[in-house]
């Protein structure tokens, strides 16, 4: 006896889930592909999507992630996963060192109107992975302001991120007092100064 679609849809969806949950990338994608393909509502084949993309994203496909991003975003513009999709494609887009389309797809995010359930730290690392796209892309005094706003969060890891990003910034713009300064504010944030940008 076989599930109705919409069941087994789920259930292949909560498998990709677990598949991902244990970093099994590849079996994560042919799951959450099998629920996609399904009949289900359009929450599913967002999570579906979402799931696929991000296991991509894992094994180091960022085209295929990338454009898997592109089809939940266009299945679901204002879907409850449609942030951190548009997090994720800056993140592929940045593993592609394609800085203008991650550029981009940061600032999309930053533009969209902040929901009462988001994730107050999304917008950091958009804004984190912002900075990182305009200094790969030659861009070191806009990176400046990107990492600047960051390296003042609460948030101790996040702001040694962007305090990361300042001292990278004005070490790329030629100011190397400035920098060092910098440079103290992430060692201060980070005892051990293992951490590194994370986007």
């Amino acid at each position: 006896k076989s599930l109705p679609p919409g069941a087994a849809g789920n259930a292949q969806l909560t498998l990709a889930q677990a598949a991902y949950d244990k970093g099994e990338w590849k079996d994560a994608v042919r799951l959450a592909q099998a629920a996609y393909a399904g009949q289900g509502d359009a929450a599913l084949r967002e999570s579906a999507l979402y799931v696929t993309a991000s296991a991509q994203s894992r094994l180091g496909d960022s085209a295929a992630a990338a454009a898997t991003f592109r089809r939940q975003l266009a299945l679901a513009p204002k879907g409850k996963l449609a942030q951190p999709a548009r997090l994720g494609l800056t993140w592929a887009l940045l593993d592609a060192k394609s800085w203008n389309d991650a550029q981009a797809a940061a600032r999309q995010l930053l533009a969209q109107p902040q929901s009462a359930g988001e994730d107050t730290s999304l917008r950091v690392r958009a804004q984190l992975a912002l900075g990182e796209a305009l200094l790969q892309g030659g861009h070191p005094a806009a990176a400046l302001k990107e990492f600047g706003a960051t390296s003042r969060v609460s948030d101790k890891t996040l702001a040694a991120q962007g305090a990361y990003g300042v001292a990278l910034a004005q070490e790329a713009a030629g100011q190397r007092g400035l920098a060092a300064q910098a440079w103290q504010q992430y060692a201060e944030l980070t005892p051990d100064a293992s951490a590194s940008i994370s986007t």
